[in-house]
């Protein structure tokens, strides 16, 4: 019976297996919950999908697609205009103006006004 010599494993890993042991289960978790599903969404956002599946890769067309949207970018100038006034200079710990001014500033963007 002849043994084979298994090579050992190199020291640095030696070393920090205990830290590699306790590390593990936590890299698991991050590539399952958080980057598998950012790159299936990547995949999907490429693909002509309904509700009734998908009918093919597209590309790119999707993107193209919004960017010539109107509603896109009025959406866009919504949300900008709602994350500005919701970050007031009122809720600063910084602010050097009086609070009644700066609510009349973030009044002043949210307008109820509909767009043309």
């Amino acid at each position: 019976m002849i043994l084979q010599h298994r090579p050992a494993l190199p020291l640095a890993i030696r070393r920090h297996a205990g830290a590699y042991l306790f590390i593990g289960p936590a890299l698991v978790l991050l590539v399952v919950f958080n980057i598998g599903p950012a790159f299936y969404t990547a995949w999907l956002s490429l693909q002509d999908y309904g509700i009734l599946g998908s009918n093919g890769f597209i590309g790119l067309e999707n993107y193209a697609h919004i960017l010539r949207d109107g509603l896109f970018w009025h959406s866009l100038l919504v949300t900008s205009i709602y994350t500005v006034g919701s970050a007031s200079p009122a809720r600063s710990p910084w602010r050097r103006s009086s609070p009644a001014r700066c609510r009349s500033w973030a009044g002043s963007a949210f307008s109820t006004s509909s767009p043309a």
